[in-house]
């Protein structure tokens, strides 16, 4: 399998970021548990990512994915 590229990693973590404030919704839970799952899907996401590349910066996935400031 060809490895994923930087501009494939960009263009999830943006994705991701641009749901994060709109499109995830968690049936009215308190913001302390929607960012928790929130955190927990981008770490997932990121642990996942780091197999296809070994050049994958977990970091600045995380960072892209405006993680801390959720």
């Amino acid at each position: 399998m060809p490895e994923m590229t930087k501009q494939q990693f960009e263009k999830i973590a943006e994705t991701i970021k641009d749901s994060s404030d709109e499109d995830l919704t968690f049936g009215g839970e308190p913001a302390g548990t929607r960012k928790r799952v929130y955190k927990i899907f981008c770490e997932k996401f990121a642990d996942s990512l780091k197999t296809t590349n070994p050049n994958f910066d977990r970091g600045k996935f995380l960072k892209a994915c405006k993680l801390r400031d959720f």
